[in-house]
């Protein structure tokens, strides 16, 4: 078996002796060099993200931070949670970096154009906090 690019394998369902069926998942391969990071957002949250939004993304199990930028936000909402998905694509600088492991984004909550104040308060942000961090699994694109 010859894989189409460089990467690792992150799953094996199949083992020595297994029967195999046409278009049966039996190796899962990864390509390390395109990850990206899925995460849930607060639907309210809405308007202080978009598109193109530059991001900080920790990861602490390897003291990495880089800038991010939001590459996507999924319409697939929740209605138990409010909660809407966001996809955020970053350079890994060459970092040894894996699918599964845990990354911290942190959203800037000010406007744009006002670097000095908040202006507008959600019910989950005290009006002294300039930044929102999560831990969020990192995910394959």
């Amino acid at each position: 078996m010859k894989a189409p690019s460089d990467g690792i394998i992150v799953r094996k369902n199949i083992k020595v002796g297994d029967m195999v069926m046409p278009g049966m998942l039996t190796i899962m391969m990864v390509d390390t060099e395109d990850l990206a990071i899925d995460l849930s957002i607060p639907a309210s949250s809405l308007k202080i993200a978009h598109v193109g939004q530059k991001v900080d993304v920790i990861i602490d199990a390897l003291n990495f931070r880089t800038t991010g930028i939001v590459n996507a936000i999924i319409p697939d909402a929740n209605p138990m949670t409010h909660k809407i998905k966001m996809r955020v694509k970053f350079d890994k600088k060459g970092a040894n970096i894996y699918p599964g492991m845990y990354a911290r984004v942190i959203i800037d909550t000010l406007p744009e154009s006002d670097h000095t104040s908040v202006t507008e308060e959600s019910p989950k942000t005290d009006t002294a906090k300039k930044k929102k961090e999560k831990l969020h699994p990192l995910k394959l694109d």
